[in-house]
């Protein structure tokens, strides 16, 4: 798969509200940082298959796994290209596929406004939101494994970071 990637964009953690932190010592001025959301639309061979609400950061792993949990594509090597580019209003992620696995996903094509980023919001049948999920077969994760990705996860967390 060719991935075509955005100049390594990082989200906004800049301070931008004010508020006052209590705590039992009592309170003090205290500066939030808020992430950064913009829409990003996902685009299955150039047409529109859903807009999401989203931190703009890691968007080529978070369009793979979308097509991966949406039933777009069985495995990423399904996925010919993906290319992120920057809109006047946000971002958009073209994937390019075999046109034939189209078909099998016009049901949850996104046509309506969401109030949330769920992901539900837009689909177009109740089948299509209630689906079960796919099975998932293949070697399971390692415990220990586990444990580590666990520990080093809130070095990646800048947001956390910041706010406690």
């Amino acid at each position: 798969m060719e991935i075509r990637r955005l100049d390594n964009h990082q989200p906004d953690v800049s301070p931008v509200a004010a508020g006052r932190l209590v705590t039992q010592a009592g309170a003090r001025a205290a500066a939030w940082h808020v992430a950064e959301e913009t829409p990003v639309a996902i685009l299955l061979n150039g047409a529109t298959f859903a807009v999401m609400m989203m931190t703009p950061a890691d968007l080529e792993d978070f369009a793979v796994g979308f097509a991966l949990t949406e039933g777009i594509v069985e495995t990423a090597a399904d996925l010919d290209s993906l290319r992120v580019a920057e809109a006047a209003d946000g971002f958009v992620v073209n994937l390019t596929l075999d046109p034939a696995r189209l078909a099998s996903v016009e049901d949850r094509r996104r046509t309506l406004a969401g109030r949330a980023g769920c992901g539900i919001c837009g689909a177009q049948t109740i089948e299509a939101v209630l689906r079960p999920p796919p099975r998932v077969s293949g070697l399971l994760p390692d415990r220990d494994a586990l444990l580590r990705a666990y520990d080093i996860l809130p070095a990646a967390q800048v947001m956390n970071r910041a706010n406690h």
